[in-house]
């Protein structure tokens, strides 16, 4: 009995562990694969303490093959407590599924407990990535069903209010920020936004559902939906859902291409709104990101081009302490400008903001008012002081691009001393090493010290860079200036 207890206590820090892994990457198999081939898969999926445990332990076997299960698993009880003390001990979210999925995975683990001969009980322990695996398999028709039964329900209401205007916006990155420009530059017909982090299928489809019953159905509103994607179709699903009006994609890059497979494929699916708007509709698109032309021929709609060479272009940029100014120029006429903002890669979303909200009948006059009240993004090119520290912040959601505009800026930045702090980047794919040696090579002339916080990407990045890096940071960092790329938790 007390072998069982023992047991029980040391697998739930490995099973936490991996549901809370899988969690955050959205219960996808790819995403989890993904991060598994990047990261390694003995510290995602158990602990790298815990098998060390068990093995050192293994000699007692040929001992005391009665009492030799208690002292690993005590070992493995005593490191789940140490964690929770600590507060390492990583713990998923309460959702009805994953409390739906742990619940499948104890009764597994009480079967495998009365069968199990109490010589191999420790390696109960190790096999909780399985046990979980199998929990959600067993779950799976039922998450299948009920998951079209949410985008079936979002899809009926979405075609009850046909006067709404919805405009969807994607891209490699910049979604969350044009949404949030735009949003502020339409707030006087208060329009509908899709909240933080929701850009999937069935995230629109539950908040369509909250939202658009306490409308009249005949009533004229504008919903602005961020719509995310990680493979081909996956926008598709979203615009079927929403049937969008007007379509925005912010940029095309790298970002999860290891997840798409290819650059086409990256392409073709953030394209799939294009091709979703109807004739009427219209598409916009910065001729500052690549493949610009690629994505504008899916389109059956008219598409607005903005930045160089279009009829709304931005120049004479000028950095600023606060943000940074400069002209735009619409249709021949010149308008000065000021932006909260920072950095190169922002211009682009704040002409596509610009270029739907004139379209919607946002006078320019009023435009140029709003833009200077731009609410600052939350660890999305943020540039704050801490002590003599500039610190740029860009850990929300890094990607190749980002990476690129943070050397930029902080090239043109008067500080000496810089150093940039990164974990890598991920789902890259077989491009990872090309990608992170790229970079690296981007770092060398600009900072003197790059600091990995993580395995991903650092040999690569090394060859690039041509000087020494650091897998941990310290507390203490001395510099004048600080780039965090990534999400990274750092105290200064």
């Amino acid at each position: 009995m007390l072998n069982q207890l023992l047991t029980f206590i040391g697998l739930l820090s490995p099973l936490l562990l991996f549901t809370w892994l899988w969690q955050t990457k959205e219960w996808r198999i790819d995403r989890l694969r993904e991060q598994l081939r990047e990261t390694g898969l003995l510290p995602n999926l158990i602990g790298k303490l815990r098998p060390l445990i068990i093995i050192v332990c293994l000699p007692l076997l040929l001992f005391k093959p009665t009492w030799w299960p208690i002292v690993p698993l005590l070992g493995c009880c005593v490191l789940f407590g140490v964690y929770v003390f600590k507060k390492r001990q990583r713990i998923p979210k309460k959702t009805a599924k994953t409390l739906m999925l742990l619940a499948i995975a104890f009764v597994v683990n009480i079967v495998l407990l009365r069968l199990l001969p109490t010589a191999v009980l420790p390696l109960l322990l190790l096999l909780q990535p399985l046990v979980f695996f199998g929990a959600w398999l067993v779950f799976y028709p039922v998450d299948v069903l009920l998951k079209n039964k949410i985008r079936t329900a979002g899809t009926a209401l979405r075609a009850q209010y046909p006067n709404i205007n919805v405009i969807g916006i994607t891209g490699s990155v910049g979604k969350t920020s044009c949404k949030e420009i735009l949003a502020h530059l339409l707030q006087d017909s208060s329009p509908l936004v899709t909240p933080k982090h929701i850009n999937t299928d069935l995230g629109v489809s539950k908040w369509l559902q909250n939202v658009l019953p306490a409308m009249g159905k005949q009533e004229d509103k504008t919903i602005i939906v961020e719509m995310g994607a990680y493979r081909l179709g996956e926008i598709k699903t979203i615009c079927d859902i929403t049937q969008p009006q007007y379509g925005i994609i912010t940029a095309l890059g790298q970002q999860h291409i290891g997840l798409f497979g290819s650059q086409e494929n990256l392409i073709k699916a953030k394209s799939e709104l294009f091709a979703a708007l109807p004739p009427t509709g219209i598409a916009f698109i910065p001729t500052a990101t690549d493949f610009y032309s690629e994505a504008s021929a899916y389109a059956t709609a008219p598409v607005i081009t903005v930045g160089d060479g279009t009829q709304i272009a931005v120049s004479n940029i000028t950095p600023m302490e606060n943000g940074q100014s400069g002209i735009i120029t619409m249709a021949g006429e010149n308008y000065p400008f000021a932006i909260p903002l920072h950095g190169d890669q922002v211009l682009p979303s704040v002409l596509l903001a610009i270029a739907v909200a004139n379209r919607l009948g946002v006078p320019m006059q009023r435009i140029m008012e709003l833009l200077p009240t731009i609410p600052l993004p939350d660890q999305t090119f943020s540039v704050t002081k801490q002590g003599d520290i500039t610190i740029l912040d860009d850990s929300y959601n890094a990607s190749p691009s980002s990476f690129k505009a943070a050397i930029t800026w902080a090239a043109k930045r008067p500080e000496e001393l810089k150093i940039l702090v990164t974990p890598g980047l991920i789902e890259l794919g077989e491009e990872s090493n090309t990608i992170h040696q790229k970079l690296g090579t981007l770092c060398k002339d600009v900072f003197a010290e790059v600091i990995f916080t993580s395995t991903t990407g650092r040999q690569a990045f090394e060859v690039g860079y041509c000087k020494r890096t650091l897998p941990k940071y310290s507390k203490n960092i001395d510099a004048d200036l600080m780039v965090i790329e990534g999400r990274v938790n750092i105290k200064v």
